[in-house]
């Protein structure tokens, strides 16, 4: 039993709670697992492959990491990155309760466990990939329709054309962004003062309006969103973490994966698929499911937020 908690520390998604393996109860093993279901589809595989188990053993390998309690903060710093979108700082002292390391190797350990973070999350993207389509959400709507059923932040809302609450659907959403600034395409300053100031998106978290302004940037520019094709939702992408260690990282992977990575590369590239312009549909409200009637209402120009700097 102790061999199978200790071997279970290299893997982010199994390592202990506790310092101590012993001491984790059931009670927190099924909280954690009711967070770890909410992840992003691509975050879910990439802490659970066995390659992320691989690269924190190859990462306590190479700074000589041994104590096995050690190499489960490791994995559960790694698990933070990603669950808890700890920054440097927060890493930083929790690296002092790993004795193995001396204050002169932190920056180097942080470039590779940047590395660590990086190489999960494309395992991660590599496994969700075999059954998603990367498409802009109308197309989706229209291919997947479970997709505009898909909740994406908490509270009901308010529409004008109904009496009551509604569900914070994909599709509800939309309805929500057509009635308050009209149906053409919008820039990055009317998106952010409809993300900022309307009436149902300024309450929202941070997490709920990075999803809602990833799902309305898709409508505007018509760029991609990924679909995961057999449950018909939305894999939401671009978490804050994402460029914090991309920048600077350190590279532990050997000669071969390095070749056999950059020859998957070279496959998907010949796998992609040009996108025609005639794939795009008609973006009015009459052509599409989600219409919404009377005229487009007048935009307010104050106190606009460019969500460029978002």
């Amino acid at each position: 039993m102790l061999n199978n908690l200790i071997k279970n520390q290299y893997s982010p998604l199994l390592a202990s709670i506790h310092w101590e393996p012993q001491n984790d109860t059931e009670e927190e093993q099924v909280k954690w697992l009711q967070q770890f279901v909410k992840l992003p589809l691509e975050v879910r595989l990439g802490l659970g492959s066995l390659k992320a188990g691989e690269l924190v053993r190859r990462l306590a390998d190479k700074y000589q990491i041994r104590d096995y309690r050690e190499i489960g903060e490791l994995a559960r710093i790694i698990r933070d990155v990603f669950v808890e979108e700890i920054g440097r700082p927060k890493v930083l002292k929790r690296l002092g309760r790993i004795s193995s390391l001396k204050a002169e190797q932190y920056n180097n350990f942080l470039k590779d466990l940047g590395g660590v973070v990086k190489l999960i999350y494309q395992e991660g993207l590599h496994q969700a990939r075999v059954a998603t389509e990367e498409i802009p959400i109308i197309l989706a709507l229209k291919k997947y329709p479970n997709v505009g059923e898909m909740l994406i932040t908490d509270k009901p809302l308010r529409l004008e054309v109904f009496s009551h609450p509604v569900r914070p659907s994909v599709k509800n959403w939309l309805e929500d962004y057509f009635e308050k600034i009209g149906t053409s395409k919008h820039n990055s300053l009317e998106r952010g003062h409809y993300l900022f100031n309307s009436e149902n998106a300024k309450l929202l978290s941070w997490q709920e309006r990075r999803r809602l302004e990833e799902v309305l940037r898709s409508f505007d520019n018509e760029t991609s969103l990924l679909i995961d094709t057999e449950n018909q939702q939305i894999i939401f992408r671009g978490p804050r973490w994402s460029g914090f260690f991309m920048e600077d990282v350190g590279d532990i992977n050997n000669a071969d994966e390095k070749k056999n990575d950059k020859k998957k590369l070279e496959e998907k590239k010949k796998e992609q698929k040009p996108f025609h312009e005639d794939q795009i549909v008609n973006r009015s409200l009459k052509a599409s499911s989600l219409a919404v009637s009377g005229e487009k209402k007048e935009q307010k120009e104050k106190n606009v937020i460019d969500l460029r700097e978002y």
